[in-house]
């Protein structure tokens, strides 16, 4: 495997990215019982906004998911959510070329 390749480094990680429609919600994530990792993606966002969610999730999986269950973070977890909105904007702008 390729470190470079994040598609590869997703499934050797067990995690499935879906896109779902939400009302609202831009993203979440579910570990399932058997381990597996769900990323889930507002179906509803531009391109861009999905990359830049899917940052978002990969941040949490990384630092914040423990257990099995649904993980939607919002105002409770401001600090979480603040981490995770900064390192996909890093990322997001450097593949950009903004950086």
């Amino acid at each position: 495997m390729r470190d470079s390749d994040p598609q590869e480094w997703l499934v050797c990680r067990n995690v499935h990215v879906r896109l779902v429609e939400f009302e609202t919600l831009p993203g979440a994530i579910y570990l399932s019982k058997k381990g597996n990792y769900y990323i889930i993606i507002n179906d509803r966002l531009a391109f861009p906004e999905r990359q830049k969610t899917l940052l978002h999730e990969i941040k949490h999986l990384l630092d914040h998911i423990e257990a099995p269950g649904l993980y939607i973070l919002g105002d409770d977890f401001s600090a979480i959510e603040r981490e995770a909105e900064e390192f996909a904007y890093e990322i997001f702008k450097k593949v950009e070329g903004l950086s």
